[in-house]
């Protein structure tokens, strides 16, 4: 729900997304560290693989 209340639309947008947010434990947009991203003019897409990517590098997680 979140992702959607953003503007994002694309499946694969939210899925991200929700990764993200599992992996932080906590929605992204409530750490200042992905406020470049999130609020970056790229499209969704670009954003949401962003987010997750930066997920990743901040918890350690290889997947």
């Amino acid at each position: 729900m979140a992702a959607r209340q953003m503007g994002w639309r694309s499946e694969k947008s939210v899925e991200r997304y929700c990764l993200a947010a599992i992996l932080l434990g906590t929605l992204p947009q409530q750490d200042p560290r992905f406020d470049k991203v999130l609020n970056s003019d790229k499209h969704e897409l670009d954003r949401s693989r962003l987010t997750l990517k930066l997920a990743i590098d901040l918890t350690g997680e290889s997947g």
